[in-house]
């Protein structure tokens, strides 16, 4: 099935309505416009984002009690279970800080479905100081999202060496959320301001890059990232708005999220525009056990098959003489899952391992052994 949708249309007269179009023979023949939901002037839609079963939904930029001058531009959310037959009505998100003064645009608005949750990004760089990104998960089911609120003024602001400069790192515009589900990550991708000094006077900055804040754990700890941009090193002047627009994509090579961006630099005074592409490691996995076994990898043979599960994978190892042993399952942080067995053994051993309760994401199965430690790491992805 494929699903395209307007961002706001002149269908009928310009009523200011959303439309979608559905096919399900990859594109031959599409269904006739079905209507996604008002969308007031000067309003805008995000991307349109999926989830499994027909599950798909949008968030809007709309104006909040609408009154003349005082009218705030707030952000909305609606959602299909049909595959985008039918919609439901908006749901104003009450959950993100809106002020007058807010710069809502169309590109300040993301989503995507992560694991059985909805993630919502929106950015407010109106009010200096109080701006976002603001991200939101929302848990529960189809109408009835429960959401959390992490804002820039709690995590998206942080300073960091590189070699010996202190760098200063500020969420400035065009967020996009991207989600890994090897790793669990989910990261805010955005235009960042890194800059040196004092953190406060803007003659110090060095240019804006693509960055980032993630999370590895459903939101409980946040990390923000080093630039993720290395062709404008050289700094872009704050006056250039174009400077960053970050795609949307991390990709896991070696358990360690890489991000896929493209941006583009326009010199304000030409207007002429550079288009860029780069692929910048986001952050080194977060190992919570020991992984340097290479020495005993060979003694005990041990394997864990196969890497990326559902259900069951198998533990398969050799001692080479009866000796103690425990193999266990840990997670990213180190805490353990499931133990798997402790006791006595000889000769070959095997042990099935049942993940299907585990939640999608990297964990280590270690064979813990009188001489050390033998570590695999497995995927669970229902």
């Amino acid at each position: 099935m494929y699903v395209v949708a307007s961002a706001w249309s002149f269908l009928a007269n310009g009523n200011e309505w959303a439309y979608a179009w559905i096919s399900t023979d990859g594109g031959y023949s599409w269904t006739d416009s079905i209507p996604m939901g008002h969308v007031s002037q000067d309003g805008a839609c995000g991307p349109l984002f999926a989830g499994p079963g027909g599950w798909l939904g949008y968030t809007t930029q709309e104006y909040y009690n609408f009154s003349g001058t005082d009218s705030t531009p707030f952000p909305y959310f609606r959602e299909s279970t049909d595959g985008g037959y039918t919609w439901s009505a908006k749901e104003a998100l009450t959950v993100f800080p809106a002020n007058v003064s807010s710069q809502y645009w169309w590109h300040e608005i993301d989503g995507i479905y992560a694991d059985g949750a909805v993630w919502l990004i929106h950015n407010d760089i109106g009010v200096g100081g109080t701006g976002g990104p603001h991200v939101a998960r929302g848990t529960g089911g189809p109408g009835s999202w429960t959401w959390t609120l992490w804002s820039q003024d709690i995590v998206g602001s942080d300073s960091f060496w590189v070699a010996d400069t202190l760098f200063y790192a500020a969420a400035s515009q065009y967020p996009t959320l991207a989600y890994d589900p090897a790793t669990g990550c989910v990261a805010a991708v955005c235009k960042y301001n890194y800059y040196i000094g004092d953190n406060v006077t803007w003659a110090t900055l060095n240019g804006a890059h693509v960055g980032a804040m993630y999370t590895f754990d459903d939101g409980a700890t946040w990390t923000v990232s080093n630039p993720l941009s290395t062709a404008n090193t050289g700094g872009i002047i704050w006056e250039d708005w174009n400077a960053t627009e970050a795609a949307d994509l991390l990709e896991p090579n070696g358990f360690h999220p890489y991000v896929h961006t493209v941006w583009v630099h326009e010199d304000p005074a030409t207007e002429a525009g550079e288009l860029y592409y780069e692929r910048e490691l986001l952050a080194e996995f977060p190992i919570g056990v020991d992984e340097v076994t290479s020495g005993l990898v060979s003694v005990y043979g041990f394997s864990v098959t196969p890497s990326v599960t559902s259900g069951i994978c198998r533990a398969a190892f050799t001692m080479p003489a009866s000796g103690n042993v425990a193999l266990k399952v840990f997670d990213v942080s180190g805490r353990v899952v499931e133990n798997v067995f402790s006791g006595r053994a000889a000769g070959e051993q095997e042990f099935n391992i049942n993940t299907s309760q585990l939640a999608n994401g990297a964990y280590f199965v270690v064979l813990e052994t009188e001489q050390g430690n033998v570590t695999q790491k497995v995927i669970t992805l229902h």
